[in-house]
């Protein structure tokens, strides 16, 4: 995580590693920061003692040595040897001889630390599972015959007080890139922080970043934005130029709380982007990542043309409009496109991947052909407004099973989810009064206290298409049901809007009754359909949850719209107020209804909330459309400000308890709106929407460059650093572990099982990272009683710290919610 980070008054300040502009080489640092054993030689062919550790990758290596560190950037030219005659070639002479002449271009520079330690500790953490054994003529020089053996990588390298009360940590990023930063303790001075670049042909800042120049082009070292993490309060911290070739830093404002944590930190950086459409209106409205990290995108399109491929499900466009689902490789090829749909309109709203790869899809249809399947539950359109569909398709994009859900009145597939035995839970909204529940449901009837009024529904199929069960859900009002999510142990959870008065809420729960106007609601059934749970969510205007997900530990995060001035934001959070005439909302609730925290979002003019995921750390990922110019976009974002059109797609990322890293704009000229967003296995953020831009959507050499209509389909994949401030090797598996904890959740204290080969120290720390109490536990298996009263509600770990290991630091952590 590129981050300032200052806790109990400790600064980290972290620097993007260098990067060659001529070069997009990829780290080649599997073993991470390698020890030197005795095997680095210098350019004399002798044992290099100077070197500590060294990461090696294609076109540049970094060797950390006690007092400094090297850049090593190289370039490689090859050229074919000659051959005089087919003879000759195949002789053993020229059959053992090279086919290319290798030449290696090096450039190196040197990093002075001005003024610091010459000999700080130096520790490492995170060692590599395997290990490297190098038998050469640089080992044969420090070893004989020995070889340097058992060498291991690190995750992480620690100079500790290399100035007062400062260190530098070299680390590796969840790309496997490198990167250092330093952290500033109380007593430690920001400003004494200076290095010296000896070798390059020139230096200078440049776009706030610090340039080098070498034989073979330009590296550079960018300091990212910087805030106080919880207030988002931006503070100027920036590279400063001493003296020639003497860099630092400028002194933080005064104003730092002691206590607070400043970030510099996680940029995101758009890695591709594409539109996807032909010469009429198009648009994505959902996707999903496959587990492979393919991206599946499927929405509604009016085009005859650029949407399928050939040998697909449907090649030929079917009606006034027709839903399409196509898949794009990681990188961003289309492997392939199909449409869905008959001689009416037809729209995907949900998609979702099996274990086994095939795509399950929700929608809604007018179409009375090209829908369903021979023996499906529901062959035959049933003459109402829309009916739901549900189909199955593989991997490739062939059908194996579809069916309408609906009767005689309108039927919409809004949302679709997976129960962990593979059957599949569609919901949506109807005015059916009939073919949507199954006898002996939570609702059997539809509400009709009003005319024409939807209710809500669930309904669970087989992985084959038989139903199982299905439910309204409503009062006397209407019901817009938008998300479905499914729990590990299977409860079914729906959310969206409702203005009913009655009907929605269970007793007890944390809102029991209309605020007025329309409210967001959140329901939780258990997997046979039994109500065990449900609530309003809102204040006194009109309030929508759009969009829903689950985290690991089963916490639900809704995000939406409100245009309520009360009734959503929490003492403390990242924006307590609302916005302009609306704004976007995220909520989190635990998996009991209790409401842990919410924020709105949004700046002067409307902002809406559409989309949810979360990383693999558990980061919230928000997001939607905006028209605000302010409090959307962080500094040093992909795109800082907005793109001037009638509306920009914008997204936002939250840590776990609310505090935001970062937010961006994404846009052109025209109208952008960010409709769904999902995660890639390497925590890629991906963006799907419509855009009505002819400029600032896709790049380069992307799978379609320009917009093909007034409206085009887009898919964007942003990069983003997911790090936690609980760092990654707290979730190395080694042989100290926690076994279990119970309760957890835990309101007044909890039991921590430990089993671990040596004594240990049980720590309970919160996600900024301090300490709230630790105990020493002994080997083997043992118990341990943490008190949790008084603790603030929220996400904690419980950490495991091996004593007696002070270079070699493995840490165990599990994750524990405190509830009061």
């Amino acid at each position: 995580m590129s981050a300032i980070t200052r806790r109990f008054g400790v600064l980290v300040i972290a620097l993007m590693i260098v990067s060659l502009v001529t070069s997009n080489a990829a780290t080649d640092a599997a073993h991470g920061y390698i020890e030197n054993k005795g095997q680095i030689g210098d350019q004399y062919g002798k044992p290099n003692q100077d070197v500590r550790f060294l990461i090696p990758r294609a076109g540049l290596n970094i060797q950390l040595r006690s007092d400094g560190f090297s850049y090593d950037s190289y370039t490689v030219d090859r050229s074919e040897l000659p051959r005089d005659t087919a003879e000759t070639r195949m002789s053993s002479t020229y059959r053992d001889r090279p086919d290319e002449e290798v030449t290696y271009h090096f450039h190196r520079i040197d990093v002075e630390l001005v003024g610091a330690n010459k000999r700080p500790l130096i520790t490492a953490t995170g060692a590599s599972a395997d290990y490297l054994n190098y038998y050469t003529h640089i080992t044969q020089q420090v070893h004989g015959d020995e070889g340097a053996t058992f060498v291991r990588g690190y995750a992480r390298v620690t100079y500790h007080d290399v100035w007062p009360n400062i260190d530098m940590e070299w680390f590796l990023d969840d790309q496997n890139r490198p990167e250092y930063q330093f952290i500033v303790r109380p007593g430690g001075d920001v400003t004494q922080i200076r290095v010296r670049y000896h070798g390059a042909n020139d230096t200078r800042l440049a776009n706030g970043a610090i340039e080098l120049d070498v034989l073979h082009g330009t590296m550079r070292e960018r300091l990212p934005r910087s805030y106080m993490l919880g207030t988002d309060d931006l503070v100027d911290v920036r590279f400063r130029e001493y003296a020639n070739d003497v860099f630092g830093f400028t002194e933080p404002p005064n104003n730092i709380a002691l206590g607070g944590t400043l970030v510099i930190d996680p940029m995101p950086e758009l890695l591709w982007a594409t539109y996807y459409g032909g010469e009429y209106d198009d648009a994505a409205r959902t996707i999903t990542v496959t587990h492979g990290g393919d991206v599946v995108v499927a929405g509604n399109t009016g085009s005859r043309s650029a949407i399928a491929t050939a040998g697909a499900h449907q090649v030929v466009y079917g009606g006034t409009e027709d839903a399409y689902v196509a898949t794009l490789s990681g990188t961003g090829s289309r492997l392939w496109g199909t449409y869905y749909g008959g001689s009416e309109d037809e729209v995907i709203a949900a998609v979702t991947t099996t274990g086994a790869g095939d795509i399950v899809m929700a929608g809604r249809t007018r179409s009375k052909e090209g829908i369903a399947t021979a023996g499906a539950h529901q062959e035959v359109y049933n003459d109402g407004d829309f009916d739901a569909f549900l189909a199955v398709l593989t991997s490739a994009g062939t059908r194996l099973w579809s069916t309408y859900y609906g009767g005689t009145g309108h039927d919409y597939g809004a949302a679709v989810a997976l129960t962990p035995g593979g059957d599949i839970v569609l919901a949506g909204s109807t005015s059916s009064p009939e073919n949507i529940s199954t006898e002996g449901s939570h609702q059997e009837t539809i509400n009709e206290n009003l005319a024409g009024v939807s209710d809500a529904y669930a309904v669970v199929f087989t992985s084959t298409g038989k139903r199982l069960w299905g439910t309204y859900y409503g009062g006397p009002g209407p019901e817009e049901l938008n998300s479905v999510a499914v729990t590990k142990d299977g409860n079914i959870i729906l959310a969206g809007r409702t203005s009913a008065d009655r009907f929605i809420s269970t007793s007890g729960a944390y809102q029991e009754t209309s605020a007025g106007g329309y409210d967001a609601f959140l329901a939780t059934f258990s997997s046979g359909g039994e109500r065990i749970w449900s609530t309003y969510f809102g204040g006194k205007e009109s309030d929508n949850c759009t969009a829903m997900t689950l985290t690991d530990l089963g916490d639900v995060v809704l995000v939406g719209i409100t245009y309520s001035l009360d009734g959503i934001a929490t003492v403390g959070a990242h924006q307590e107020k609302r916005g302009g005439n609306s704004s976007a909302f995220v909520a989190v609730f635990s998996n009991d209804g209790t409401r842990r925290w919410a924020t709105y979002y949004g700046g002067k003019i409307q902002t809406q909330g559409l989309a949810v995921a979360l990383t693999s750390n558990g980061n919230i990922v928000l997001g939607g459309s905006t028209q605000s110019t302010d409090s959307i976009a962080t500094v040093g974002a992909h795109q800082e400000s907005y793109a001037g059109g009638s509306v920009d797609a914008f997204i936002a990322t939250f840590s776990s308890t609310g505090a935001r890293l970062w937010g961006t704009y994404y846009g052109g000229s025209g109208a952008d709106v960010g409709t769904a967003l999902a995660i890639m296995p390497d925590d890629h953020v991906v963006l799907a929407g419509l855009t009505s831009s002819i400029s600032e959507i896709a790049t380069k050499e992307a799978h379609q460059e320009q917009n093909g209509a007034s409206f085009d389909a887009f898919v964007a994949v942003f990069r983003s650093d997911s790090t936690t401030l609980v760092e990654a090797e707290e979730r190395e598996k080694n042989t100290h572990s926690i076994v279990s904890i119970s309760p957890n959740p835990a309101s007044r204290h909890t039991t921590v099982t430990t089993n671990s080969t040596s004594s240990a120290v049980l720590e309970l720390v919160d996600v900024l990272g301090r300490v709230h109490m630790s105990t020493h536990v002994p080997a083997g298996p043992a118990e341990a009683n943490i008190a949790t009263i008084g603790l603030p509600p929220g996400n904690y770990y419980l950490r495991l710290v091996p004593t007696g290991e002070t270079r070699l630091v493995q840490l165990h952590a599990k994750a524990l919610i405190v509830v009061q």
